[in-house]
């Protein structure tokens, strides 16, 4: 029972608004009018009903009436239908509905008498033109309403742009009558934009300025946006290819894309507002945005963001059109202005669009906004040139004043050179004497000079002499690279590029290999040491014999192989042995030092101990680069009380290990294109680049960086590398 009469309240209800519909009555009309207040309206939001479920008793209690005079939907992917009832009272059957809006996707029109279907007609801009049943630009629908009957009306209708359209009935004569004034306000804005079109164009030509051009695309982008949505393109362009109305929102990325340009060029943002300048870019992605989202079919979010990017485009072009303004930049008042008009218009389209305030009924707000714009830049642009003309005359009659000035000074100063002309001659006179009496002289010290340069020569080549003959000293005392290929490995490179003659750099290998003990686990040790000695030529290399000779007394003599107590007693033995207590001599050495111990089981390396002082090791294991960086605490020099200890590094070689010690020549070398230092960074990033390259071709790639850093630059210092795999 409850069931029942829940059916009938059900059918009562919908019987409510059935009959509470305004049914239109048609008389002798003489003006179309609007019946937008007599539709009522229902929301498919998923676009699939069809008439037969429309009809349902479940879906006519859901239509509502609408608020408006002319129906706005918004943006929206859903189907609306409309119902409305005609009754034709008038003597003629000539009445016609018209659509007024020229981008309708699809459109469905069901007449119905006694609820039975009795026509459909269908059309839309999905359609080709031809197809329509009226060619205009709006949608004409022949009622076909016989005089004293009524008939009801369903009409179906989607768009991808915002929907909101007046619908209206009227005789032909009344509707051409009606969208004659249309047409003629809408030529006088189409005929206007068309001229500034021309007028810039010709400007651009003339003048061959950039930012005509950026204008002309500006204007033209503008124009093709607004005549696409009002349809004229698809009436005129392509009627036959409907596919193309889909694409119409393109233009407002175009527009933008042009406007930023535009911006850019005439208020030189970059330079005047650097700080926002950026923002620009943001504008030019969203257009590339919208484009994207139209190639994948998304009409609805690619207008959404058309219209809010260019609301906030124009704001952005406001703001940053005062900061310039502020500074001076005479011509920017127009171009305020200019995005005022537009900025007004942008936002009653967008709260028209959004069903806020009533729609306009010939021209849109854009239209009217874009049109002012368009003019107002055009002013800009001119008073852009009249500024800049105004600013090359002062330059001219500037530089006009400065060479009238220039040779007025340029003939005084002749004046004066050339009585001083006169009298340095007669100066010259006197001093030609006086130079052949020198002359004379400097002959008699000519000879006396050149015996004393042969004396310095012959000198020269003594010390030269003794120098090379030192190299041959030095290098005596480095330990050969067939004894590292004997003790250490074969996997081994130096090299070694001395500033001067002979070097401060060394590096060292203990002559023994010492046993460690009867109960230890290891059999042998093996210490290497490279060094950078104070200083570099003479002063170094004898540095660097007293570094050797006290290495092998450390080591060779008193049985110290732990790399933290050899530096430790380095140290204590420069120190005193070159009374630096009692001298003030800071003389001393960086030095790495590592000592690698063989296993009595494997015959193989199996760890290494590093100590530093200053200087670093650097070794790569599966492919992997790590840096021990040396304590803080040279060999030698001023001594501190509570120094910093000499710190004991360890790394285990089960793994193939790359092993990398060095002084600071390399790094510190001055070169490249801006003559800057070579630096540690780049010198670890060759080692490692390079690593797994064999060793002599790891020297071959080091020498030739060297080089090529180098090119004309001096050598500041001398140069040390080693590199060993265990």
């Amino acid at each position: 029972m409850k069931k029942y009469l829940f059916s009938l309240l059900l059918f009562l209800t919908c019987l409510h608004f059935t009959y509470a519909q305004q049914v239109i009555v048609l008389d002798n009309i003489s003006e179309p009018i609007d019946i937008g207040l007599a539709t009522l309206y229902y929301q498919d939001e998923h676009g699939s009903l069809t008439l037969k479920q429309i009809l349902s008793t479940e879906i006519q209690g859901k239509f509502q009436k609408v608020t408006q005079e002319i129906p706005n939907f918004q943006s929206t992917n859903a189907a609306v239908w409309l119902k409305f009832i005609v009754e034709n009272k008038a003597s003629q059957e000539d009445f016609y509905l018209e659509l007024g809006s020229a981008y309708l996707d699809s459109i469905a029109l069901y007449v119905l008498k006694d609820e039975q279907l009795e026509s459909k007609k269908v059309g839309g801009d999905n359609y080709p033109f031809i197809q329509r049943e009226i060619l205009v630009t709006n949608f004409l629908y022949h009622l076909n309403i016989p005089q004293g009957e009524q008939r009801t009306y369903y009409l179906r209708v989607t768009s991808l742009q915002p929907l909101a359209f007046p619908i209206r009935i009227g005789n032909i004569k009344s509707l051409y009558g009606r969208n004659h004034v249309a047409d003629y306000v809408q030529g006088l804005y189409f005929g206007f934009m068309l001229l500034m079109f021309l007028y810039n164009l010709f400007v651009y030509f003339s003048v061959r300025e950039r930012i005509y051009l950026y204008y002309v695309a500006y204007v033209f982008s503008t124009t093709v946006f607004i005549a696409g949505i009002y349809g004229y393109f698809f009436e005129f362009i392509w009627a036959d290819y409907p596919l193309l109305n889909n694409y119409i929102v393109i233009a407002p990325a175009f527009f933008k894309i042009f406007a930023v340009l535009f911006t850019r060029d005439f208020l030189n943002t970059k330079k005047n507002a650097p700080r926002i300048h950026w923002i620009s870019n943001v504008f030019i992605g969203t257009s590339i945005l919208i484009v994207i989202l139209l190639l994948l079919k998304q009409a609805i979010p690619a207008l959404i963001i058309a219209q809010a990017g260019l609301l906030f485009m124009a704001i952005y072009f406001l703001i940053v059109g005062i900061i310039v303004f502020r500074k001076g930049y005479s011509p920017a008042k127009f171009y305020l202005v200019a995005w005022v008009f537009l900025i007004i218009g942008i936002i009653a389209q967008i709260i028209g669009d959004a069903n806020l305030i009533p729609r306009l009924a010939y021209i849109s707000p854009l239209q009217i906004g874009s049109a002012l714009e368009v003019l107002l830049l055009s002013f800009a642009l001119a008073d852009k040139i009249n500024t800049y003309r105004a600013e090359r005359e002062k330059a001219q009659a500037h530089a006009l004043l400065v060479q009238k000035e220039a040779n007025e000074t340029l003939e005084n100063k002749v004046v004066e050179r050339t009585k001083e002309l006169s009298d340095a001659l007669d100066l010259v006179k006197i001093q030609k004497e006086e130079l052949d009496q020198t002359n004379e002289e400097l002959t008699i010290t000519l000879d006396v000079v050149e015996r004393q340069k042969l004396d310095i020569e012959r000198k020269n080549l003594d010390i030269i002499s003794s120098i090379n003959y030192a190299v041959r000293i030095q290098n005596a005392l480095l330990p050969s690279i067939n004894r590292i290929f004997e003790q250490v490995t074969n996997d081994v490179f130096i090299f070694y590029r001395p500033r001067d003659i002979v070097s401060g750099d060394f590096y060292w290998l203990s002559e023994e290999i010492f046993p460690v003990g009867d109960n230890s686990p290891h059999t042998s040790q093996i210490v290497f040491a490279v060094a950078d000695c104070t200083g570099h030529g003479v002063p170094g290399a004898f540095m660097s014999m007293i570094g050797n000779n006290l290495l092998n007394q450390t080591v060779n003599i008193h049985k110290i192989t732990q790399p933290n107590q050899i530096l430790e007693h380095l140290n204590k033995t420069i120190f005193t042995d070159l009374k630096q207590s009692e001298s003030g001599m800071r003389d001393g050495m960086d030095i790495a030092i590592i000592t690698l111990t063989k296993s009595a089981k494997t015959k193989k390396y199996e760890k290494l101990e590093f100590s530093g002082a200053m200087n670093s090791l650097c070794y790569m294991q599966n492919n992997k680069f790590f840096e021990i960086k040396g304590t803080k605490r040279p060999i030698g020099g001023r001594q501190r009380e509570n120094e910093k200890e000499y710190e004991l590094h360890e790394i285990s070689l089960a793994m193939p290990t790359y092993i990398y010690l060095y002084s600071d020549g390399f790094q510190d070398q001055f070169g490249g294109e801006k003559g800057m230092k070579f630096l540690s960074k780049r010198f670890k990033e060759i080692l490692y680049e390079n690593h797994h390259q064999d060793f002599a071709t790891q020297r071959e790639i080091l020498e030739t960086v060297f080089e090529d850093w180098k090119g004309n630059e001096r050598q500041i210092d001398d140069v040390l590398v080693v590199g060993m795999k265990i």
